[in-house]
């Protein structure tokens, strides 16, 4: 059934392409696992449940439809984007079961068809020797990649690439070094990445997040963290969310700081015994998992969706009780999409729901054309 959508904010139209372009760089930094993207009046996500690439509609949950197929025993696909300007879906597809082959850029029309590969990367490699796409995303008809390597010989890098949306015009932003799987947000101007350096006679240390512009002349301290390790970070409203997980003595928690490094604050901190996960971000707040932690069952049974405002003066429960396993979400400004995924790569979107912005469940595609919606 349809149901109607409510936009979560206004912005004013000179913060829109700001406010869009930080939603759209948090998603792709926080749902790796699960990618989504909207586009005109449709949704593209990837569902190993579903068969590939699909295309619904936002507001009826039986109109999936499996527009690029993907044989999830041997491939998957980690990254989407919507060309605009273009009318085209981007995603980046790999064959993780060959360590000789090489992850695609493809683009294809809305219906799937017209299928070309724009952006061929090196031999994914396996152990200690890795190539990625990590990330991909559009921004002002710009595409741009971030690319992983890793070597045993050489350590680990990373680079920003720019290209135009149809592969031509490809030219390297930025290099930088470190590993950056524990989070890293590329935008239309610099990079934000977590560096949670180890010393193997001291241990860890706490975790920072760096900025590097593009053209690598300025890498700044954005945020060091005073509790431990840093998961994961997103953007939104002018802040940098950071999702911190201390020591023994001390449980996990999220963060915001200026873009400028200024009026670092702890926005949400929960009892000792309490689990987090930063979700989803955009100008007013965060989108958190809330769960009981355990040692015994180290992932949740359910868990609660919270909305904690970039102040941390609002906290509120906008869903309890949710069974969603592994999931992630991508904030489309006036919905979410959530998908569950299991922990290896064929099992991404075992589920995809749509919720609004208020946590209020609209539908839930049941990937095989029997939807449910309210």
């Amino acid at each position: 059934m349809a149901a109607a959508l409510v936009a979560l904010v206004v912005v004013p139209w000179f913060g829109a392409r700001r406010a869009e372009e930080d939603r759209s760089a948090s998603n792709a930094s926080l749902s790796g696992q699960g990618p989504a993207v909207s586009a005109d009046d449709a949704v593209y996500f990837y569902s190993t449940a579903a068969g590939g690439v699909c295309r619904a509609n936002p507001g009826d949950a039986t109109s999936v439809e499996v527009v690029y197929p993907v044989d999830s025993s041997s491939h998957w696909v980690t990254s989407l984007a919507w060309d605009a300007s273009g009318g085209r879906v981007l995603f980046v597809l790999e064959n993780y079961m060959d360590e000789g082959s090489c992850p695609e850029v493809h683009s294809i029309a809305h219906d799937g068809s017209a299928d070309e590969v724009i952006y061929v990367g090196e031999p994914r490699g396996r152990g200690f020797d890795t190539f990625s796409i990590q990330q991909m995303n559009v921004f002002s008809d710009t595409l741009y990649l971030l690319v992983t390597q890793r070597s045993e010989a050489a350590g680990s890098s990373f680079d920003v690439i720019a290209m135009s949306p149809d592969g031509s015009d490809q030219r390297q932003l930025c290099h930088g070094s470190g590993q950056v799987s524990d989070g890293v947000i590329v935008t239309s101007e610099r990079v934000y990445y977590v560096d949670n350096h180890y010393d193997e006679e001291e241990g860890g240390a706490p975790g920072t997040v760096y900025s590097l512009d593009y053209g690598g002349s300025s890498v700044e301290v954005a945020y060091q963290s005073e509790e431990g390790r840093i998961a994961d970070i997103a953007l939104g409203g002018g802040n940098l969310y950071v999702w911190e997980i201390g020591g023994e003595d001390k449980g996990q928690s999220i963060a915001a700081v200026s873009l400028d490094g200024s009026d670092a604050r702890p926005i949400y901190v929960p009892s000792g015994d309490t689990g987090v996960r930063l979700l989803a971000a955009d100008e007013r707040g965060v989108y958190v998992e809330s769960y009981a932690a355990s040692r015994n069952m180290p992932e949740p049974e359910d868990w609660d969706l919270l909305f904690v405002s970039a102040d941390g003066v609002t906290s509120r429960v906008l869903a309890e009780g949710l069974t969603i396993y592994n999931p992630t979400v991508n904030n489309m400004g006036s919905y979410l999409i959530m998908s569950e995924n299991g922990q290896y790569q064929g099992s991404v979107g075992e589920r995809v729901v749509i919720l609004g912005g208020d946590g209020t469940p609209l539908i839930e595609y049941q990937l095989d054309g029997q939807g449910t919606g309210q």
